[in-house]
């Protein structure tokens, strides 16, 4: 299994650790107008990436450190750096952040359901 607490280039590069939100809609609509203080004529994709760049002004303000942001992509997500001095882990580890993104669940599904079948799948994947 792979270790996100290695702190290598190919781990801060490429997350192993995807923290996704997730909510309605209605949900997700309703709190981005409170937070923009004004109504939101946004939906889809379109608020999905809304919630991505609000949550990660707010991760950045909480000390996380803002690597990149891929919005280009199907399900738009932010890749932050999580420091030592947050006291969450004892060495910067990256995260991918994203909103009712379902491509981390299918990936842990596909990888736990291949594993199964043949357990060198796991260590070849990580």
């Amino acid at each position: 299994a792979g270790n996100p607490m290695l702190n290598t280039a190919f781990g801060i590069a490429v997350p192993e650790i995807q923290v996704v939100v997730k909510g309605t809609s209605a949900m997700l609509l309703k709190s981005m107008q409170a937070y923009a203080g004004t109504s939101l004529q946004l939906e889809g994709r379109k608020l999905h990436k809304y919630a991505v760049r609000v949550c990660t002004d707010q991760l950045v303000l909480a000390g996380f450190k803002f690597r990149r942001t891929s919005f280009s992509m199907e399900e738009p997500k932010t890749c932050l750096r999580v420091p030592p001095r947050l006291g969450i882990c004892s060495e910067n580890m990256a995260i991918d952040f994203s909103v009712n993104s379902e491509t981390p669940l299918h990936s842990a599904t596909l990888l736990a359901e291949c594993s199964e079948l043949d357990p060198r799948v796991a260590p070849l994947c990580l």
